[in-house]
């Protein structure tokens, strides 16, 4: 969304996981199975110009966006108790 012109090839692995996540939210919805989705953090991050991923194309979180998953898993924990 925030990148206004991406190459195909970007564009197939950014679909490919918006299919994947749906599949995983579908399945686990459909079992009963909690979960925290995480891209919202992920994506505030990069609203806030902060890059929460490794610049690199393994596409795993750096620092900061290791910190924004530990929050919202923080913030989720003290929710429910």
């Amino acid at each position: 969304e925030l990148w206004s012109n991406p190459s195909p090839a970007y564009r197939n692995v950014t679909d490919n996981e918006v299919v994947t996540l749906k599949i995983t939210k579908d399945f686990l919805e459909r079992n009963g199975i909690k979960y925290l989705d995480a891209l919202p953090a992920l994506r505030e991050q990069l609203a806030l110009g902060v890059q929460p991923y490794q610049v690199s194309k393994d596409g795993h979180p750096n620092e900061h966006g290791h910190r924004a998953v530990a929050n919202l898993i923080t913030a989720y924990l003290k929710e429910s108790h």
